[in-house]
């Protein structure tokens, strides 16, 4: 038991720059194999896999999201980031990556897109996976031999099941008047069961409402702060699940626009034009400290012209004295763009 629970730590401690990581989620686009998948392979490479029915092997990944003990002790509460990071290790877990429907970065473009056309996109996980048992080595399920192991003699198998089901909207806040859509496409999972739909209380005061597949439900809340969205999942076999996910709820913004080409004047400072954040790729790659594979650094821009005199010689809209602001490691999308949050100012509002 000792051993197999080392095993942990040294692959902690001998991979630089995760021990940050527990202090904040770890960034959306990551290769689709990492240094700990690999050497968690490497010291597993003689057991036995054909017991892992799931296809996922959970340890093969950095556990931030807690998985195998998620919500299962206690009525534990997810959100936007907490249910990406888990999507996102569950996809670096899995053996096949070719059942997921979306790559992480694809299913965070989704949920941009949706939120861009103000909908509150929301998104279920219902997958099986496996872990190891930390007892599979007193149990001599698993041997350690010269570094390695090994299937040992133990009855039994050294994996242990797990079955979790997670739902959230994917954004971190929303305002007092929203537009909330389940998105077939959000709808994810391996086993083997559809979701027909959400029963959901929105923490308004109102009764729960049903949001039916592919359909979207306005909700209104009579005031702001964090609340906790409770979801009973509707499967098609009649089945249900229970969930919980925290929102934040934010005044209206006072000089939100952010329809492309739109305009809005504020009070002293003339005309304001915002266009919509876009999602930018570099076009040249970065070679990775291994150097067996190119990354392409992804981010969102968002353009703004803001002067008193912008129109007023009649020939369109001139950009004077233009500022560029760069963003700098924000692995947990903290600073915003043009929306305040409850713990940052957003880079347009910090004037």
């Amino acid at each position: 038991m000792k051993q197999l629970s080392l095993l942990f730590f040294a692959l902690l401690l001998s991979l630089p720059g995760r021990a940050q990581q527990f202090n904040t989620l770890p960034p959306v686009y990551v290769p689709e194999t990492t240094a700990w998948g690999h050497s968690v392979d490497s010291l597993l490479q003689y057991v036995d896999k054909s017991r892992i029915a799931s296809g996922i092997l959970y340890d093969r990944v950095l556990p931030l999201a807690a998985l195998p003990y998620f919500d299962r002790f206690r009525a534990d509460t997810s959100s936007a980031e907490h249910l990406r990071q888990a999507y996102l290790e569950l996809y670096l877990s899995a053996y096949n990556q070719a059942g997921f429907a979306h790559t992480p970065s694809q299913l965070r473009e989704r949920a941009q897109a949706l939120a861009r056309r103000d909908s509150v996109p929301l998104a279920v996980l219902d997958y099986r996976l496996h872990y190891l048992d930390t007892l599979a080595v007193y149990h001599n399920q698993l041997s350690l031999q010269n570094g390695l192991y090994y299937d040992g003699p133990g009855a039994g198998s050294p994996y242990r099941e797990r079955l979790l089901t997670l739902a959230a909207p994917l954004v971190r806040s929303v305002p007092q008047q929203a537009r909330f859509y389940l998105d077939p496409t959000l709808l994810l999972g391996n086993r083997g069961r559809a979701v027909s739909s959400l029963l959901v209380n929105f923490d308004n005061g109102a009764a729960p409402v049903l949001c039916q597949s592919g359909q979207a439900v306005s909700v209104s809340y009579p005031s702001v702060g964090p609340k906790v969205l409770q979801f009973t999942v509707q499967f098609a076999d009649g089945s249900t699940a229970q969930a919980r996910a925290r929102l934040l709820v934010e005044a209206q913004p006072g000089v939100a626009s952010r329809g492309a080409g739109t305009a809005s004047r504020t009070a002293g400072t003339g005309l304001v034009i915002r266009l919509n954040p876009n999602l930018i790729e570099a076009r040249d790659a970065f070679q990775d400290y291994n150097g067996s594979r190119s990354l392409y650094g992804r981010g969102e821009a968002l353009a703004v012209l803001h002067h008193p005199t912008s129109k007023s010689e009649g020939t369109g809209f001139s950009l004077r004295n233009p500022v560029i602001i760069m963003d700098g490691f924000d692995p947990n999308d903290e600073s915003k763009l043009d929306v305040d949050t409850k713990d940052s100012k957003s880079l347009s509002n910090t004037a």
